[in-house]
Protein backbone atom coordinates (compact mmCIF):
# COMPACT_ATOMS: atom_id res chain seq x y z
CA UNK A 1 0.00 0.00 0.00
CA UNK A 2 1.45 3.33 -1.13
CA UNK A 3 2.24 5.75 1.62
CA UNK A 4 2.29 3.10 4.35
CA UNK A 5 4.93 3.38 7.04
CA UNK A 6 7.18 0.47 7.78
CA UNK A 7 10.08 0.17 10.19
CA UNK A 8 13.39 0.12 8.41
CA UNK A 9 15.73 0.25 11.37
CA UNK A 10 15.47 -0.47 15.13
CA UNK A 11 17.91 -0.41 17.97
CA UNK A 12 17.62 -0.08 21.78
CA UNK A 13 17.36 3.69 21.74
CA UNK A 14 15.97 4.64 18.29
CA UNK A 15 12.99 3.67 16.14
CA UNK A 16 12.99 5.15 12.67
CA UNK A 17 9.83 5.07 10.57
CA UNK A 18 10.49 5.66 6.87
CA UNK A 19 7.89 6.47 4.21
CA UNK A 20 8.20 4.39 1.05
CA UNK A 21 7.73 7.55 -0.99
CA UNK A 22 10.05 10.47 -1.29
CA UNK A 23 9.29 11.75 2.25
CA UNK A 24 10.72 10.12 5.37
CA UNK A 25 9.50 10.53 8.93
CA UNK A 26 11.51 9.60 11.95
CA UNK A 27 10.61 9.53 15.61
CA UNK A 28 13.25 9.08 18.21
CA UNK A 29 12.45 7.72 21.67
CA UNK A 30 14.97 7.71 24.49
CA UNK A 31 13.84 5.09 27.06
CA UNK A 32 15.75 6.57 30.01
CA UNK A 33 14.00 9.94 29.54
CA UNK A 34 10.39 8.80 29.15
CA UNK A 35 10.74 6.24 31.94
CA UNK A 36 11.99 9.01 34.23
CA UNK A 37 9.00 11.16 33.20
CA UNK A 38 6.56 8.36 34.07
CA UNK A 39 8.26 7.92 37.44
CA UNK A 40 7.92 11.65 38.16
CA UNK A 41 4.21 11.59 37.25
CA UNK A 42 3.56 8.62 39.53
CA UNK A 43 5.42 10.30 42.39
CA UNK A 44 3.41 13.51 41.89
CA UNK A 45 0.11 11.60 41.90
CA UNK A 46 1.07 9.78 45.09
CA UNK A 47 2.04 13.07 46.74
CA UNK A 48 -1.26 14.66 45.76
CA UNK A 49 -3.14 11.65 47.09
CA UNK A 50 -1.32 11.89 50.40
CA UNK A 51 -2.11 15.58 50.74
CA UNK A 52 -5.76 14.94 49.95
CA UNK A 53 -5.95 12.23 52.58
CA UNK A 54 -4.32 14.49 55.15
CA UNK A 55 -6.82 17.26 54.46
CA UNK A 56 -9.90 15.03 54.31
CA UNK A 57 -12.70 15.57 56.88
CA UNK A 58 -12.06 12.18 58.46
CA UNK A 59 -8.41 12.99 59.17
CA UNK A 60 -9.27 16.46 60.46
CA UNK A 61 -11.87 14.92 62.78
CA UNK A 62 -9.15 12.75 64.33
CA UNK A 63 -7.41 15.86 65.71
CA UNK A 64 -9.09 16.98 68.94
CA UNK A 65 -8.94 20.81 69.22
CA UNK A 66 -9.94 20.71 72.90
CA UNK A 67 -7.28 20.46 75.60
CA UNK A 68 -8.07 20.27 79.32
CA UNK A 69 -5.76 21.93 81.85
CA UNK A 70 -5.05 20.60 85.36
CA UNK A 71 -6.79 22.40 88.21
CA UNK A 72 -5.28 23.14 91.62
CA UNK A 73 -7.71 24.28 94.32
CA UNK A 74 -8.21 24.38 98.07
CA UNK A 75 -11.08 22.76 99.93
CA UNK A 76 -13.77 25.35 100.59
CA UNK A 77 -11.91 27.99 98.55
CA UNK A 78 -13.16 29.45 95.30
CA UNK A 79 -11.21 28.44 92.21
CA UNK A 80 -11.35 30.77 89.20
CA UNK A 81 -9.04 30.28 86.25
CA UNK A 82 -8.15 28.41 83.09
CA UNK A 83 -9.48 24.88 82.67
CA UNK A 84 -8.53 24.27 79.03
CA UNK A 85 -8.02 25.59 75.49
CA UNK A 86 -9.85 25.32 72.17
CA UNK A 87 -7.57 25.58 69.13
CA UNK A 88 -10.24 26.08 66.42
CA UNK A 89 -11.72 29.37 67.61
CA UNK A 90 -12.71 32.18 65.29
CA UNK A 91 -15.52 34.62 64.45
CA UNK A 92 -16.67 32.55 61.46
CA UNK A 93 -16.95 29.32 63.40
CA UNK A 94 -20.60 29.72 64.39
CA UNK A 95 -22.31 29.45 67.79
CA UNK A 96 -19.80 27.98 70.22
CA UNK A 97 -20.26 27.08 73.88
CA UNK A 98 -18.13 25.43 76.55
CA UNK A 99 -18.87 23.60 79.80
CA UNK A 100 -16.97 21.66 82.44
CA UNK A 101 -17.80 18.67 84.60
CA UNK A 102 -15.85 19.19 87.80
CA UNK A 103 -15.80 15.51 88.76
CA UNK A 104 -17.55 16.02 92.10
CA UNK A 105 -21.07 15.61 90.76
CA UNK A 106 -21.44 19.18 89.57
CA UNK A 107 -21.04 20.89 86.20
CA UNK A 108 -21.12 24.50 85.05
CA UNK A 109 -20.78 26.67 81.97
CA UNK A 110 -17.32 27.88 80.95
CA UNK A 111 -16.14 30.99 79.14
CA UNK A 112 -14.30 31.05 75.79
CA UNK A 113 -11.89 33.97 75.29
CA UNK A 114 -10.11 34.36 71.94
CA UNK A 115 -6.38 35.11 72.13
CA UNK A 116 -5.78 38.05 69.73
CA UNK A 117 -4.03 37.16 66.50
CA UNK A 118 -4.63 33.41 66.89
CA UNK A 119 -7.35 30.80 66.49
CA UNK A 120 -6.96 29.67 70.11
CA UNK A 121 -9.49 30.32 72.86
CA UNK A 122 -8.75 30.07 76.56
CA UNK A 123 -11.47 28.22 78.49
CA UNK A 124 -12.06 29.56 82.01
CA UNK A 125 -14.51 28.68 84.78
CA UNK A 126 -15.21 29.10 88.50
CA UNK A 127 -15.92 26.45 91.12
CA UNK A 128 -15.68 25.64 94.84
CA UNK A 129 -14.83 22.11 95.97
CA UNK A 130 -16.42 21.14 99.27
CA UNK A 131 -13.93 18.37 100.06
CA UNK A 132 -10.27 17.70 99.45
CA UNK A 133 -9.21 14.98 97.04
CA UNK A 134 -8.38 14.23 93.42
CA UNK A 135 -11.07 14.66 90.78
CA UNK A 136 -11.26 14.06 87.04
CA UNK A 137 -12.54 17.09 85.14
CA UNK A 138 -14.04 16.97 81.66
CA UNK A 139 -14.00 20.10 79.48
CA UNK A 140 -16.36 20.13 76.50
CA UNK A 141 -16.89 22.48 73.54
CA UNK A 142 -19.91 22.44 71.24
CA UNK A 143 -19.93 24.17 67.83
CA UNK A 144 -23.37 24.64 66.30
CA UNK A 145 -25.14 21.31 65.94
CA UNK A 146 -21.96 19.27 65.81
CA UNK A 147 -21.29 16.61 68.47
CA UNK A 148 -19.45 18.03 71.49
CA UNK A 149 -15.66 17.67 71.66
CA UNK A 150 -14.11 17.06 75.05
CA UNK A 151 -10.91 16.35 76.95
CA UNK A 152 -10.15 15.34 80.54
CA UNK A 153 -7.68 16.47 83.19
CA UNK A 154 -7.09 16.18 86.94
CA UNK A 155 -8.17 18.53 89.70
CA UNK A 156 -6.07 18.37 92.86
CA UNK A 157 -7.88 19.79 95.88
CA UNK A 158 -5.88 20.23 99.07
CA UNK A 159 -7.21 20.38 102.63
CA UNK A 160 -7.85 23.81 104.07
CA UNK A 161 -5.15 25.03 106.48
CA UNK A 162 -5.88 24.83 110.19
CA UNK A 163 -5.85 28.13 112.08
CA UNK A 164 -5.99 29.32 115.70
CA UNK A 165 -9.11 31.25 116.68
CA UNK A 166 -9.89 32.87 120.03
CA UNK A 167 -13.35 32.24 121.50
CA UNK A 168 -14.95 33.49 124.68
CA UNK A 169 -16.74 31.27 127.19
CA UNK A 170 -19.15 33.00 129.61
CA UNK A 171 -20.70 31.61 132.74
CA UNK A 172 -21.58 32.25 136.31
CA UNK A 173 -19.23 31.36 139.13
CA UNK A 174 -21.05 29.08 141.52
CA UNK A 175 -19.39 30.47 144.60
CA UNK A 176 -19.70 34.20 143.82
CA UNK A 177 -22.62 34.03 141.31
CA UNK A 178 -20.94 36.71 139.28
CA UNK A 179 -20.43 36.84 135.51
CA UNK A 180 -17.02 35.89 134.27
CA UNK A 181 -15.35 35.33 130.98
CA UNK A 182 -12.34 33.26 130.14
CA UNK A 183 -10.69 33.22 126.68
CA UNK A 184 -9.57 29.94 125.24
CA UNK A 185 -8.07 28.78 121.98
CA UNK A 186 -9.31 26.02 119.70
CA UNK A 187 -8.10 24.50 116.47
CA UNK A 188 -10.48 25.18 113.59
CA UNK A 189 -10.74 24.13 109.94
CA UNK A 190 -11.06 27.44 108.06
CA UNK A 191 -13.23 25.80 105.40
CA UNK A 192 -15.95 24.95 107.95
CA UNK A 193 -17.39 27.93 109.89
CA UNK A 194 -18.00 27.30 113.59
CA UNK A 195 -21.21 27.91 115.46
CA UNK A 196 -21.39 30.02 118.60
CA UNK A 197 -22.23 27.88 121.70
Amino acid sequence: MAGALAPSQYDASRVELTNRGSRALSAVFWPPLWLAGVALMVAALLACGGDAAASSPSSRAAVNPVTAAPVTATEGGRFSGQVGTFSSCGPGLGPTSAAIDWGDGTASAATLTLIPGTTICDITATHTYAEEGTYTTSVGVTVGRQPPMSATATASVTDAALSLAARSLSGVAATRRAAWSQPCRTMEDSSRPHSTP
